[in-house]
């Protein structure tokens, strides 16, 4: 089995003037409008945009953005990117927007995806990730009193996307990355652990952010070499010894592309365009009293004042072809037992008033 790793290793290639920059390029500092990338490595290019991994993780930067002598490094050509977004609106191919922008090099569906954000998504009757998930074994978990559904939600789309990789599962230890996020975030065990009214931990979640950044620390393992344990709390998991930290390090790194928009409504159209790629996104939305969605439907529900909660998005349904009508499906870690077999539906309307944050996950083969 081939090893997998989150992040291509640096390739130090010429840059050429007048001249398409390679894929695999390495660029100390690259400005872009009001924001400077750092340590940055060029993934894949076409007329429009550039997709890139960085010192933050990675990002989809339009062409339009770069100052004039980077833009004549990529071969801008306003014209020609104009003439490409006229192409996706007039006549949209779904999923793959390399139809309609030709791109400088071979791309993955994540950088199409990356590369497709800005244009309008072909907006499909139904695609339903679910039966992948459970070709491979994948099914809802149950993350148990610990308030760690943002480390769930991210261990469920990186469990996916190296599946499709591999040809077959691999199963990741969330009780490691807790650890781990705890661990980067210098939380120490507390005197004493407080419950709430949901008799969970108080306090104690964490971000996507956060998550991410305890990942690409710590790296994480198989769950068989540090099994999942129920009805104890965060700061009862123990160390892990030092072997099994090298290990998990040197075999497990993520980079993460956060879904960007001036608003909502924007980084839900970047939804639909992951999940038409294959690539379930992993959100976090404002959520609701647990009473009031019982049957794991949520529409119309007031959410609770300051309550998040973190789930995997794997597809959507529209019948009518009109956006607001869309209904996402989710993946949830609140085992098989909640909702629909432990997944969920989200109207759009509701994405739109609650969304907090949607990011993926970038997952290749170290022989990339």
């Amino acid at each position: 089995m081939p090893q997998i790793r989150f992040l291509v290793p640096l390739l130090l290639l010429p840059l050429t003037l007048n001249a398409a920059v390679p894929k695999g390029t390495h660029i100390d500092t690259l400005p872009a409008g009001k924001r400077t990338y750092t340590d940055v490595t060029v993934r894949s290019a076409n007329a429009v945009t550039v997709v890139i991994t960085h010192s933050g993780g990675m990002a989809s930067v339009p062409l339009s953005d770069l100052p004039a002598e980077w833009q004549q490094r990529f071969d801008y050509d306003p014209q020609a990117a104009a003439a490409a977004i006229a192409a996706t609106k007039s006549k949209p191919v779904a999923p793959a927007p390399k139809t309609a922008v030709a791109t400088t090099q071979a791309t993955t569906p994540l950088e199409d995806m990356l590369l497709s954000l800005g244009h309008d998504p072909v907006l499909n009757k139904v695609v339903d990730l679910r039966g992948k998930f459970f070709n491979y074994g994948l099914y809802p978990k149950d993350q148990g009193r610990r308030p760690s559904c943002s480390v769930f939600a991210v261990v469920s789309a990186l469990e996916f996307q190296n599946a499709v990789l591999l040809g077959q599962a691999e199963k990741f230890s969330e009780e490691y990355l807790i650890w781990a996020t705890r661990k980067v975030l210098g939380r120490q065990p507390p005197a004493a652990t407080t419950l709430n009214d949901e008799n969970e931990e108080a306090d104690e979640g964490f971000s996507l952010s956060e998550v991410v950044t305890a990942l690409r620390t710590y790296g994480v393992p198989r769950q068989v070499d540090m099994p999942n344990t129920f009805g104890s709390s965060m700061s009862d998991i123990a160390e892990p010894d030092a072997k099994l930290i090298a290990q998990a390090r040197s075999v497990r790194q993520v980079s993460i592309h956060q879904l960007p928009g001036r608003d909502n409504a924007q980084a839900v159209t970047g939804l639909i365009h992951a999940i038409n790629a294959g690539v379930p996104p992993v959100i976090g939305l404002k959520w609701p009293h647990e009473r009031s969605i019982h049957n794991g439907f949520l529409s119309a529900q007031q959410p609770v004042t300051g309550y998040a909660h973190a789930i995997t998005l794997v597809g959507y349904r529209c019948e009518t072809g009109k956006l607001e009508d869309t209904i996402f499906i989710f993946k949830n870690s609140w085992g098989p037992r909640w909702g629909q077999g432990g997944f969920g539906h989200v109207t759009y309307p509701y994405l739109l008033d609650n969304l907090q944050v949607a990011v993926v996950l970038d997952v290749q083969t170290a022989e990339r």
